[in-house]
């Protein structure tokens, strides 16, 4: 994995050896999820960005960006209690609903947050969630140090997942046809670690594995962003047509 070179010099520049193993977690979770992630490192009454990851890829416009607690209060919240915080009902950032949690990490004081879309989310019965096996994976693949509880979090709700134990076994899936939903007949034949392809996001640990099939979004879904960001962008010009008109009145 090759960090961006603008990370390594802030990093140096901040006093932090190593972030490669939360640079992992990182891209894992958001391409595990399809979402978007960041490290921050609280410095002089602000947040510095250190490193954003994009469904797995790397963001390098963002790093150094100067990210103020009012912007991230969940991060805040993380970096304070020095625990994971998860919005219960989620947020809205822009015009859609995301899942968000920030969680601290400990060894670095880092604190690393999650967007994830509410628009892949299906409420399927998450009886016989392995969520244990979920973290022993997380803690094979990233130690102990990193919150183990976000791989079962990012995985929880989420189509076209499937969990294998130790021995090759499905511990869950999300499908009534589960073989169809990879194109490997095993967990034996994933390589060991993280694997990003055009079809699959799988990670590999000596006790276990998770992959979701990566989906492409329906067309009706990028209709309803788009009617979602019109409405946004109309109702703020209209907003600010009233305080106008309001400060008008009051001169």
């Amino acid at each position: 994995m090759q960090l961006p070179e603008a990370t390594k010099t802030l990093c140096q520049r901040l006093g932090i050896k190593d972030i490669s193993t939360v640079a992992l977690a990182l891209q894992a979770l958001t391409a595990l999820g399809n979402g978007e992630g960041q490290l921050l490192k609280w410095h002089e009454d602000a947040f510095v960005t250190l490193l954003t990851a994009l469904r797995g890829e790397w963001d390098e416009r963002t790093v150094g960006r100067t990210v103020m607690e009012q912007e991230e209060p969940f991060a805040y919240q993380a970096q304070r209690k020095c625990r994971s915080v998860f919005a219960p009902l989620g947020l809205v950032k822009g015009v859609e609903p995301i899942a968000h949690c920030a969680a601290f990490i400990a060894d670095t004081s880092l604190v690393l947050t999650l967007d994830l879309p509410f628009t892949e989310v299906h409420f399927i019965p998450a009886w016989g969630f392995p969520r244990k096996l979920l973290q022993h994976i997380a803690c094979a693949a990233w130690g102990s140090a990193f919150p183990a509880d976000l791989l079962p979090w990012t995985l929880r709700w989420r189509s076209g997942v499937l969990v294998w134990d130790a021995n090759g076994r499905i511990r869950w899936h999300t499908s009534s046809h589960p073989s169809s939903l990879i194109p490997h007949p095993s967990s034996t034949d994933l390589p060991q670690g993280l694997t990003i392809g055009s079809e699959f996001v799988a990670l590999r640990t000596p006790v276990g594995a998770a992959l979701r099939r990566r989906q492409s979004v329906p067309p009706f879904l990028h209709g309803y962003g788009l009617l979602r960001s019109e409405v946004h962008h109309r109702v703020k010009n209209d907003l600010q047509s009233v305080i106008g008109w309001l400060r008008l009145q009051a001169r």
